[in-house]
């Protein structure tokens, strides 16, 4: 997995190529010639140290006009959500400053952390300036394990999963109030403490739980900071299909091509697959039976003259089973030449 700092990093990479592309409102070609402003940065980057995750971190950059001319500050972009810029002001004539508040929201932070807010102005030299906060951020509240992974469970079947919490600081720690929105999940705390001063839960899936992918959140209150562990898994019924998603892969212009699937029922009673259809028009599929109510043969095509581009879709085949009414099979491919 790509760290947390070079991942911040590049989506400010991506943020600066969305700054060049952007028209900058109010810089035109005849700002280029007479007095010209000049941006100065007293400190453009800052490091906040190490810090507790669930207070926001704060900071105030100081700009400066050192120029001749009008200094207008554009766009101010910063790298990620958690993260807010206002400039006080932002024009500035000759030898005026301006801020920039910029506040970084810890709550989903962990470990090195780093955030840039991209600005643009009109300055023939530094059309784009880039601020930077870095520094650690500790947990007060660990999840171990950090998700609750069920896996694949077969229809009915249900199941159970642990999870710890624990404090950087143990002394007094408390779980309060806990909340999930699926009624298929059961969240119990354990009466024995865990070690470190820690408290265990207990995750129960009912037997159910539908068949089909779940998803859900446990929001924790503590008498430190929230704390939020993502429940999923898979509930599998009596059909299964192989592969369970499709991939064209790259596809020449204007060419077609051709997937097998096999949907198989290992139920006693015999399958029947009453209705098609795709989410998107270029993509169809057939459907030829090996063994009647047993094993299904899909043939799914993508059809010649598709536009080029990415394409991502859903086939959803309907069924007479009770319990899986639809199966659902995600396809992907790119068509004409990869762009990158």
């Amino acid at each position: 997995m790509m760290p947390k700092i070079v991942r911040s990093l590049s989506t400010a990479l991506v943020a600066v190529a969305m700054l060049a592309m952007a028209p900058r409102a109010g810089f035109t070609q005849s700002q280029t010639s007479g007095p010209q402003p000049s941006l100065e940065i007293a400190q453009a980057s800052y490091n906040f140290g190490t810090v507790l995750n669930g207070p926001p971190v704060t900071h105030v950059f100081k700009l400066k006009n050192a120029g001749a001319g009008k200094l207008i500050i554009g766009q101010v972009l910063p790298s990620c959500g958690c993260t807010v810029a206002k400039p006080t002001k932002t024009e500035l004539g000759p030898g005026e400053t301006s801020e920039i508040d910029v506040t970084l929201s810890t709550s989903a932070l962990n470990g090195q952390s780093g955030h840039t807010v991209t600005i643009a102005t009109n300055d023939p030299k530094h059309q784009m300036a880039t601020l930077t906060m870095v520094g650690n951020v500790e947990l007060q509240v660990t999840a171990n394990p950090m998700n609750v992974d069920f896996g694949k469970v077969a229809h009915g079947q249900g199941g159970a999963r642990e999870v710890t919490l624990t404090a950087l600081k143990s002394d007094g720690f408390e779980v309060g109030k806990i909340t999930n929105s699926n009624p298929n999940l059961k969240v119990e705390r354990e009466a024995t403490p865990a070690q470190g001063g820690g408290v265990t839960l207990k995750v129960t899936l009912a037997g159910t739980m539908p068949v089909g992918p779940f998803v859900d959140t446990l929001d924790i209150a503590t008498n430190r900071v929230p704390a939020r562990i993502p429940v999923y898994g898979t509930v599998t019924g009596a059909i299964s299909v192989d592969p369970p998603q499709v991939s064209f892969g790259i596809v020449p212009h204007l060419g077609s091509a051709e997937r097998i699937v096999r949907i198989t029922n290992a139920s006693a009673r015999p399958l029947k697959l009453t209705g098609m259809a795709s989410s998107n028009s270029s993509v169809g599929a057939s459907i030829e039976p090996i063994t009647p109510g047993k094993e299904y043969k899909v043939t799914v095509l993508l059809r010649k003259n598709t536009p080029d581009g990415q394409l991502r879709g859903n086939l959803v085949i309907q069924t007479d089973d009770p319990e899986q009414q639809s199966v659902t099979i995600p396809y992907y491919g790119i068509v004409g030449k990869f762009a990158g």
